[in-house]
């Protein structure tokens, strides 16, 4: 088709058949250019990553929609900190660099072979440690990728233990937890006294490992508007910010690096957003003149006067709006996602 005026009903035409047959998505071929893959839902056909439609409980830290889970919004965690767990850096985990655990060849023979499968495991593989090294090697000569996984796990990795008795082996597949999570799990779990007495030292309140204390959860962060999302935004100056929706609204901006420049709507993106934009620019415009105080998501110290106030200092009815474009990380250009919602 040449795209002209006079075909934009054969085009529609054209285009929902192919998300009927496409069952949501569509490959627009351009000549002289690359194919682009669309999709009307949401979620991208490359990576399979899919989210429900955006809400105003999404972009909400106290919603549990939106929030971190593994902070639960509050952007930062107690938990034990990688450092106190091992103030000997010289030691092997066998000999009892992770303190509170003590040296692994003292424990039982259970828990032993787990740490032992563990390490062979991860040796065995093509980019892995040299053999001998992760349980028995200094800790400080370990790569950051192995003392990871110590500590925080190995994720979804099955891993395959093998338990001696006699003439026998015996295989079984197990996850690995991490050693601190276990010991965070034995924390929370414990009612109070020696055992709390005991892992506290090696806690202290840090900025959370999943959302950098961003808050919001992995969706609501990739979600982004003119190129930022609401974290990064939200922990700008509000003169900043004013700037930013200033040059969204197709006014000149001076005050804006190009890393910080918002990327234009397009028209149809424009009208859409016009009653909002202004919205937000007077707001923002109104924040900046009176000296009022705009919270920043990033701040813990202000953490529950900002929940107070609507997270941002937004009007409700912007903050409903949030999200023009979503774009997956995976492949920006796999999925674009328009947000109409004004109220």
């Amino acid at each position: 088709l040449k795209v002209t005026p006079s075909i934009r009903s054969r085009l529609l035409e054209a285009v929902e058949a192919a998300l009927k047959l496409g069952e949501g998505t569509v490959v627009v071929a351009l000549e002289g250019r690359d194919d682009i893959l669309l999709s009307s839902k949401y979620a991208c056909a490359n990576c399979g990553m899919g989210f429900e439609s955006p809400s105003p409980q999404l972009f909400s830290f106290n919603s549990p929609r939106g929030m971190c889970l593994s902070c639960d919004g509050l952007g930062i965690r107690h938990d034990f900190d990688s450092d106190l767990l091992v103030p000997n850096p010289s030691l092997s985990v066998w000999d009892g660099a992770i303190e509170p655990i003590g040296a692994v060849k003292g424990i039982g023979r259970w828990r032993k072979h787990l740490f032992e499968g563990v390490a062979s495991n991860f040796e065995s593989d093509a980019d892995g440690p040299r053999k001998g090294t992760m349980l028995k090697g200094p800790w400080r000569d370990l790569d950051p990728r192995w003392r990871k996984i110590w500590l925080q796990g190995a994720g979804d990795r099955t891993i395959v233990q093998r338990w001696k008795r006699g003439a026998k082996v015996w295989s079984h597949a197990e996850k690995w937890n991490g050693i601190a999570n276990d010991l965070l799990e034995r924390f929370k779990s414990s009612a109070g006294g020696p055992t709390r007495a005991m892992l506290e030292p090696y806690m202290r309140s840090m900025p959370c490992p999943d959302c950098s204390g961003g808050r919001l959860n992995p969706i609501a962060r990739a979600s982004r508007v003119g190129g930022k999302s609401i974290v990064e935004l939200a922990s700008w100056p509000i003169g900043k910010v004013a700037q930013f929706f200033d040059g969204l609204a197709g006014f000149p901006v001076a005050g804006l690096s190009v890393e910080d420049a918002p990327i234009p709507f397009d028209p149809l993106s424009r009208t859409i957003a016009e009653e909002l934009l202004k919205e937000i620019r007077a707001t923002c415009g109104s924040s900046t003149t009176s000296g009022s105080i705009t919270f920043l998501l990033t701040d813990p110290r202000r953490l529950f006067p900002a929940a107070r106030r609507n997270e941002f200092g937004w009007p409700v009815k912007s903050a409903r709006a949030w999200s023009a474009f979503c774009t997956c990380s995976t492949n920006p250009r796999s999925v674009f996602i328009r947000a109409t919602t004004t109220a």
